[in-house]
């Protein structure tokens, strides 16, 4: 589906029974800090008898975040509920940040509430060894995004001899040859040896938001 509803926050247990709380919060880009605009935003309560299964809810204020990425939630809460904060994106727009901690159980405690969500661009990657000496060259790398470390899932890759090859694909939809990759900073980060000698690399690319790039590594 091209529309994804992530639940994200779980207000529990709001203060008084019944009153009126009023709920200030972001959607916001972390590489830029700036709002994302127009994200719709969801506030669910369980439905009676049906239990709390991520189904069996019900949407008691629905919003959308405004030119600053900001939304204010309105809402009786009754003290005895849960109630879950949420939001819809768009998957071949904006990357989840995964590194986030929902801090679900939680009364709010009037502090701004701060949704991270990254756009995305997209990548081709090329790796070559321009200079090669012989079959022992070697080129381990791993790769980073500065704002999420574990997108890449900390996997070291190993490159031998003359290597020289070009990765593409088309995934979720994204245009042929491309790969949906999110905005920011990407580093590869590791060692090449060529001749018995080894020497430290780094190389770096800079994703923007719906831009169409190629990461051209040369060793």
């Amino acid at each position: 589906m091209k529309n994804i509803k992530l639940i994200f926050l779980a207000v529990l247990f709001i203060s008084a029974c019944g009153k009126k709380t009023t709920i200030n919060g972001r959607v916001y880009n972390p590489v830029t800090n700036e709002g994302i605009a127009g994200i719709e935003v969801y506030v669910t309560k369980p439905k009676a008898g049906l239990g709390y299964d991520g189904n069996g809810t019900k949407t008691i204020f629905n919003t959308t975040t405004d030119k600053l990425g900001k939304f204010v939630i309105e809402e009786r809460f009754r003290k005895s509920k849960l109630y879950t904060i949420n939001y819809s994106y768009d998957k071949q727009k904006y990357k989840l940040f995964n590194e986030q901690v929902s801090p679900a159980g939680q009364e709010y405690n009037g502090e701004t509430i701060e949704f991270p969500l990254i756009p995305l661009g997209f990548l081709k990657s090329k790796i070559d060894n321009i200079n090669c000496f012989n079959s022992s060259d070697n080129l381990s790398i791993t790769r980073i995004h500065t704002i999420m470390p574990s997108y890449y899932g900390g996997i070291i890759s190993s490159y031998d001899g003359c290597f020289s090859y070009e990765f593409t694909g088309s995934v979720d939809g994204s245009p042929n040859g491309y790969v949906y990759t999110p905005m920011g900073w990407h580093k590869a980060i590791g060692i090449v040896t060529k001749n018995g000698i080894s020497t430290p690399f780094v190389d770096s690319i800079y994703i923007t938001e719906g831009g169409f790039h190629t990461w051209h590594i040369e060793y």
